[in-house]
């Protein structure tokens, strides 16, 4: 069939192909997709006890007590002092290191079940025994990786202790990463 001498046939294959090639240009919208990956490798927090040295101030004529400072592990120590008497100072050496990966600040240093204190002049961390005084292991140091502070445990029994009595305490550090420190604890 034809109008005028032009066949439809030619017109609708072209109206077609127009409509097709609209259709194909909807779906030929280039794209690209971009990505990002992300990984967070978090750092270690943690410190480790030991210990250097240990001693007392008994005369050497008169040598019949001791202190004994071991380490149980890099978070433990068992200090003991065998056949203590009044007016004698025991001291031990402890060091703190920050054996992780972050800095950590010393958040506190507690004692507890302590029946220690109500017999000794001095218990506790340094007290002016011409150790050379520390300033690197008390409460808000701050330790770098790597780094290592100390204090002296001082024991100094009054002449309030019983005879053939055990006293006892326990000392807890608690070592946070160094941005967390409370200077409200």
């Amino acid at each position: 069939m034809s109008i005028g001498g032009i066949s439809k046939a030619p017109a609708v294959l072209m109206l077609a192909l127009l409509a097709a090639a609209g259709l194909g240009g909807v779906f030929a919208l280039w794209d690209e997709e971009l990505t990002i990956d992300v990984t967070v490798e978090t750092g270690e927090l943690d410190a480790a006890l030991s210990v250097h040295e240990m001693g007392d101030n008994e005369p050497d004529e008169k040598n019949v007590s001791s202190i004994s400072c071991e380490l149980d592990d890099a978070h433990s120590i068992t200090v003991t002092i065998t056949n203590a008497y009044p007016s004698i100072t025991y001291w031990c050496e402890i060091n703190l290191e920050n054996t992780g990966t972050i800095p950590l600040r010393v958040q506190s240093i507690e004692f507890s079940d302590d029946t220690i204190s109500p017999v000794a002049l001095q218990f506790g961390f340094y007290d002016d025994l011409d150790l050379n005084p520390p300033d690197t292991f008390v409460v808000g140091t701050q330790l770098e990786p790597g780094e290592v502070g100390y204090d002296y445990l001082v024991v100094h029994l009054s002449n309030d202790a019983d005879e053939n009595e055990t006293y006892s305490a326990t000392i807890t550090i608690q070592v946070v990463q160094w941005n967390e420190f409370n200077t409200e604890t």
